[in-house]
């Protein structure tokens, strides 16, 4: 049996300038049978951001299942993959073919305390309880969260319904997603770790997938 290359995937968040304090996220939810059929593999958002706590440090967040229950766990089927690449050039967009990507992985489950190991290029790794939030490992370039968290999402379904049937702006304010909870994997590390040698901020392609293992 062979991987199958992708479950879900998130679009391209796009190249991020670190050094202009540049955040990036694509959302999609409510997808097609096959994501919602499997939804711990079902990506929702991916957001790359700045520290806001530690300057000069790059901030990973994925989030998947979406309308998580309380009992929702990761799979341990399941790689969660940050796809990274340098940009070398913006015209054209040209990316740097070296693999800079952070798999994460998960283990324990069925009730049993799940943990969560990430891990990327040399000396980039780390591991964590799930929902347990730690201080900063100070032999690793990275920390690592997962765990269940309020849905950053926001759409206002029935304005945009009322939008379009209508010809005019009729938008409540009210979130769909309000009260809906997601299973998100948060990871910071120094992002001299991804540039070239005295790059301390390098310009970014950051993109999400889940690859289910031993699929058809």
């Amino acid at each position: 049996m062979r991987p199958r290359q992708t479950v879900a995937a998130a679009t391209i968040a796009g190249s991020t300038a670190l050094a202009a304090l540049t955040s990036v996220h694509a959302s999609d939810h409510l997808d097609g049978p096959r994501a919602v059929a499997n939804p711990h593999a079902d990506i929702t958002d991916v957001f790359a951001f700045t520290s806001p706590e530690t300057p000069g440090h790059l901030v990973l967040a994925m989030t998947v299942a979406p309308f998580a229950p309380p009992a929702a766990e990761f799979s341990t089927q399941v790689d969660y993959v940050f796809r990274v690449r340098r940009v070398v050039a913006t015209q054209p967009l040209t990316f740097d073919p070296a693999s800079l990507d952070i798999t994460c992985n998960f283990a324990g489950g069925d009730g049993a305390t799940q943990t969560v190991t990430c891990s990327g290029p040399p000396g980039i790794g780390g591991t964590a309880p799930v929902g347990a939030v730690l201080a900063a490992d100070p032999q690793s370039a990275l920390r690592v969260f997962a765990g269940r968290r309020a849905d950053p999402a926001f759409f206002d379904r029935q304005g945009a319904i009322a939008t379009v049937l209508s010809g005019h702006l009729r938008f409540s304010g009210r979130n769909a997603f309000a009260g809906a909870d997601v299973l998100a994997i948060v990871i910071e590390l120094d992002a001299t770790a991804l540039g070239d040698a005295g790059a301390a901020f390098p310009m970014l392609g950051i993109a999400a997938e889940t690859v289910q293992r031993g699929a058809e």
